[in-house]
């Protein structure tokens, strides 16, 4: 059986996120560090690399998580591109602070 895997919109080191491994193998698509200054720039960037790695590790709607973390602007730009490469369902993972852990909640790109 294919192991799921989990596409980290942004690795934040002031947060673990160790817990996403119980879901899968993650694979960051944005670091801190990665991001250019100008915001027009910022955005062909992020959207070429959400894109390249989306491609690069073959995206499965079915089996794969995205997890929502870090900056918005990121999280946006990674959903708008699974529905640019026409993917409609995502099962994205969001952390619930109270509960301390992660959980499903599927959004359905149109």
């Amino acid at each position: 059986m294919t192991r799921p895997r989990v596409f980290v919109t942004q690795d934040e080191e002031r947060f673990n996120l160790d817990k996403l491994d119980e879901f899968g193998k993650r694979i960051t698509i944005f670091t801190r560090s990665t991001y250019p200054d100008e915001v027009d720039e910022r955005m062909r960037f992020m959207a070429e690399r959400a894109r390249n790695i989306f491609l690069r590790y073959e995206y499965r709607p079915d089996i794969d998580y995205v997890a929502i973390v870090g900056d918005m602007l990121g999280v946006a730009v990674c959903f708008m591109m699974l529905g640019r490469l026409g993917y409609h369902r995502v099962v994205a993972l969001k952390y619930d602070g109270k509960e301390q852990a992660y959980y499903p909640a599927t959004i359905q790109l149109i």
